[in-house]
């Protein structure tokens, strides 16, 4: 309708030809450019460059929760029907209960190994093995997913060696939904900080692991790189961890359907054949945690003396990472004073 617009209204028609001659030069090859695709079913795709989504450095997803009016939007449930909607998506996305987790380890006996190999390789264990089960604290909350009330769960723990932990755990019993949250107590760190653990064999695989949900997580013997944020927190060990990260690719896999080519499925056979390889330690690899607030762990079997398989690496954080996590704007000190003048003001 472009030569009716120039008639009409030359204004529209000016702005809409600039449009038109911008897509024209992008479409050329002239030109670089974003497109993003935000889908709240999350059935969208956009192939990547490489062997793996990790391999493309251009391409960056991410997740979010719906909202109950996006929910009715794309008719999970009607405006008028089902006071709290549930979310199909957050059926298929829930993420194991941690807390229940650690129930279960509770109710684990050590193995032969790990009675042989002394106190401090079964000193987390021992943490464990003392937890509560009246020490867990419950509140009221709502579904992040679907608003129904439910309790969150939280519970504190103590890693020898290390800190105290925050445990928060809420699983809905009305949409499935689950969420885990694990924090440090004490101070941010004034630094981040670099964990390398060189994995030599399969003991290596039963070291407990905090990932905190601020940190990275690399492996790069196989080119895997996992964006801060991504898993969330997670107290689990280095099998675990790995035993994840295979899942949630399993899910994306998944969405390349039949459209896929046959070099893409090869790539995704061939990456999963490297993570799974992993598991048997086939050959020696580095799990390097990139947590830019401290925040993560990774067992050490040698503690409280140093390890020869772990390294620790601490570096003054950037200026993007403050502003990313909203350092560059916390007030500590004299918050009260300040407070006190808005109010006179």
């Amino acid at each position: 309708m472009q030569h009716v617009r120039r008639e009409e209204c030359p204004e529209t028609y000016e702005a809409i030809e600039r449009v038109i001659s911008r897509l024209n030069e992008y479409a050329d090859g002239k030109g670089e450019f974003t497109i993003v695709l935000e889908d709240l079913t999350g059935n969208s795709y956009i192939s990547h460059v490489g062997a793996t989504p990790f391999d493309d450095k251009k391409l960056v997803t991410t997740h979010q929760l719906r909202t109950k009016e996006q929910n009715e939007q794309i008719g999970f449930c009607a405006e008028s029907s089902l006071e709290y909607p549930v979310s199909e998506g957050a059926i298929k996305k829930e993420s194991p209960d941690i807390i229940k987790d650690l129930l279960d380890r509770k109710e684990k006996q050590p193995s032969d190994a790990e009675r042989e190999a002394g106190p401090s390789k079964s000193s987390v264990f021992e943490s464990i093995q003392s937890i509560d089960v009246d020490r867990i604290h419950t509140f009221p909350t709502h579904c992040f997913s679907c608003g129904a009330p439910g309790e969150e769960r939280m519970i504190n723990l103590s890693i020898p060696y290390f800190r105290d932990i925050v445990i928060m755990s809420f699983n809905c019993d009305h949409c499935g939904y689950r969420n885990n949250e694990v924090k440090s107590e004490g101070p941010i760190s004034q630094f981040g900080r670099i964990i390398r653990l060189s994995v030599l064999r399969v003991e290596d695989l039963s070291r407990d692991l905090l990932k905190s949900s601020t940190a990275g997580l690399e492996i790069p013997e196989i080119s895997l790189f996992v964006e801060p944020g991504s898993l969330g927190g997670r107290f689990t060990t280095v099998e675990g961890i790995i035993a994840r990260i295979i899942e949630s690719l399993d899910e994306q896999a998944r969405m390349l359907g039949d459209s896929a080519s046959e070099e893409d499925k090869k790539n995704w056979d061939d990456f999963f054949e490297k993570l799974r390889s992993l598991l048997k330690v086939e050959k020696p690899f580095t799990l390097i945690l990139n947590d830019p607030i401290a925040n993560s762990y990774i067992q050490s079997f040698t503690a409280p003396e140093p390890d020869p398989q772990i390294q620790e690496e601490d570096y003054v954080r950037s200026k993007e990472q403050d502003e990313m996590l909203g350092l560059d704007t916390m007030n500590t000190e004299n918050y009260a004073e300040e407070d006190q003048k808005e109010e006179v003001c």
